[in-house]
C-alpha cells in the first residue's frame, strides 16, 4: 500500500495547486527551522509546571527544596532557569518562586499551605473559602473587620476557647501540624488557627456578594495577588515566563511572556469557568489556559499546524513541511550540550489513579473538574514527545519528570484541608530532595558557553 504524498493531500484539501503547496513549503521550512535553532540556543534548561490548585502545595514543596538545595548554582551559576512554562495553578508556584512579595521564595512558598482550612471547619463545610473569594465590593472590607476582630480578641482566652470547644465538638480534633520541612513556622498552636479560620469564615458569610443567577463566575479572581506577587520584580528575571490563557474573543490560545505579565493577564489565565468570571484583557475576554493546555511545555509552532497530532489539517502540514525542514536544520550549527526539560506533571502523574468513587456531592464536583483535565494533560505530554521534542527539537530535551508517590496523599488530593495542604507540601519538598540528588549534576550544569 503505497503513502499518499502530504502535499497532494493539502492541494486537494485547500483547493491550491500542487506547485502552489510546494512554494510554501519552500519559504516557510527555512524559517521554521531557523525559529527552532533559535529557541534550542535560548531556553536549554527549562522548568514546565502543570495546571491544578488544589495540589500546588507539591509543586510548591518541590521547587523550596530544588531552590535551597541547588539554588545560585543552578544552570552553571547563572541561578536560574532559561524558560518557566507554566499553566493554570502552576502559574502562581512558578511567580511565588521567582517574583515573590518581598524577594524570599522559600518563605513564600512555604505560606501556600496557610491557604488550608483548619481541619474542624472543613469536616464541617469543605469550602476553600480563603483560596475562592466571594464577589463584591465590600467583601475586602470584612476582611479588614476580620482581622480587627482577631487583633481585638486575642486577649479573651475564654471566648476564644469556648469557640474552639464547640467547632472541635461538632467539626473533631485540631491537630497541631505544621510541615516538617518549614521550621520558620514555628511551634503550630491549632486552636488560634481554628479561631481565626472561623473568624474569616463568619465575616466572608456576612458580607455582601453581589452574585445572581446571571452572573458569570461564582468568585472574585484572586484578589489576593498583589499580596503576594511582585510584578515589577518579575520583569527583572533573567530567564523567561510563559503562561498560557484562552482567548474567548478569538478563538485562539495566547502565550503571556515575562515582559507582558500582569496582575490582569494572570488572572486572566486561571478564570476558571463558573468558579470564575472571564478575565478581561482590554477588549477580549480570556478563561484558564489549563482547561485547553493544562502541561505547558516548549513548542516551535508554524500557524499552519498550532493543534499537532490532534488535527489531520495540521498534521497534513506537518508532514509536508518536515522533509525540507529537516534539510535545514542540517544546516545549522549544533547546538550543545543538549537541554534538559524539569517537568512537574502532577495531573499528567496522576493519571486516572485520582479517579474514585466520591465520598459526597462536592467531592463528586471536584472530580468532575479535574477527570477532563488530566486527560488533557496525559495528551499535552504525548504531544510533546511524539510532535515538538521528537520531530521538532529532534530529541534535544531530555525529560526529566519529578516522581511524586502519591499513595499517601491521593484520596485527598482535592482536599483544602490545612493537614493536607500540609502533607502534600511534605510530599513536594521529599520528592524535590530525591530529584536534586538524582539529578542534581545535570541542573548545575553549564549549559551556556562562558
Amino acid at each position: 500500500m503505497t503513502m499518499l504524498d502530504p502535499i497532494e493531500q493539502l492541494a486537494k484539501t485547500t483547493g491550491k495547486s500542487v506547485v502552489q503547496i510546494r512554494r510554501k513549503v519552500a519559504e516557510e521550512a527555512p524559517k521554521l527551522a531557523d525559529r527552532v535553532h533559535e529557541q534550542k540556543k535560548r531556553e536549554r534548561l527549562v522548568l514546565a509546571l502543570s495546571g491544578g490548585a488544589p495540589h500546588s502545595p507539591l509543586m510548591a514543596g518541590a521547587l523550596c527544596a530544588l531552590h535551597e538545595e541547588i539554588g545560585d548554582r543552578l544552570n552553571g551559576g547563572r541561578g536560574y532557569f532559561d524558560a518557566i512554562y507554566a499553566s493554570g495553578g502552576g502559574a502562581l508556584v512558578g511567580l511565588l518562586l521567582v517574583a515573590p512579595k518581598g524577594g524570599d521564595a522559600p518563605a513564600a512558598l512555604r505560606k501556600l499551605v496557610k491557604m488550608g482550612i483548619a481541619d474542624p471547619i472543613y469536616r464541617m463545610l469543605p469550602l476553600a473559602y480563603k483560596t475562592f473569594v466571594k464577589q463584591g465590593p465590600l467583601v475586602p472590607v470584612f476582611r479588614e473587620w476580620a482581622e480587627l476582630f482577631k487583633q481585638s480578641t486575642s486577649h479573651l482566652h475564654f471566648y476564644r476557647a469556648m469557640v474552639t470547644g464547640t467547632l472541635k465538638l461538632w467539626g473533631g480534633a485540631s491537630v497541631g501540624k505544621c510541615p516538617r520541612w518549614c521550621s520558620d513556622f514555628g511551634d503550630d498552636d491549632p486552636d488560634r488557627r481554628l479561631f481565626e479560620d472561623w473568624v474569616d469564615l463568619v465575616f466572608t458569610a456576612l458580607a455582601p456578594s453581589t452574585l445572581t443567577p446571571w452572573s458569570s463566575g461564582l468568585c472574585d479572581i484572586a484578589p489576593y495577588l498583589e499580596d503576594f506577587i511582585d510584578f515589577e520584580a518579575l520583569k527583572q528575571y533573567k530567564g523567561q515566563f510563559y503562561l498560557n490563557a484562552f482567548n474567548l474573543t478569538t478563538q485562539r490560545e495566547e502565550r503571556f511572556t515575562r515582559d507582558q505579565i500582569d496582575a490582569t493577564h494572570v488572572r486572566a489565565a486561571i478564570a476558571y469557568p463558573f468558579i470564575y468570571p472571564p478575565g478581561r484583557i482590554r477588549d477580549a475576554l480570556y478563561s484558564e489556559g489549563a482547561s485547553h493546555d493544562p502541561l505547558l511545555l516548549p513548542q516551535v509552532r508554524d500557524e499552519r499546524f498550532p493543534e499537532g497530532i490532534e488535527d489531520p489539517s495540521s498534521w497534513l502540514w506537518f508532514e509536508a513541511i518536515r522533509p525540507a525542514f529537516l534539510r535545514h536544520m542540517k544546516k545549522k550549527p549544533k547546538v550543545t550540550p543538549n537541554g534538559s526539560l524539569v517537568c512537574l506533571d502532577i495531573l499528567g502523574s496522576l493519571g486516572k489513579s485520582a479517579l474514585r468513587e466520591p465520598r459526597d456531592l462536592w467531592d463528586a464536583y471536584g472530580l468532575s473538574l479535574i477527570a477532563p483535565i488530566i486527560e488533557l494533560a496525559q495528551k499535552d505530554g504525548a504531544r510533546f514527545r511524539q510532535l515538538d521534542n521528537d520531530r521538532l527539537f529532534l530529541d534535544w530535551y531530555q525529560l526529566l519528570d519529578m516522581p511524586f508517590d502519591f499513595k499517601t496523599v491521593r484520596p485527598q488530593i482535592l482536599d483544602w484541608s490545612y493537614s493536607n495542604l500540609c502533607d502534600m507540601w511534605d510530599l513536594g519538598y521529599e520528592t524535590g530532595l530525591q530529584f536534586c540528588d538524582q539529578h542534581g549534576d545535570l541542573l548545575r550544569k553549564r549549559y551556556h558557553r562562558a
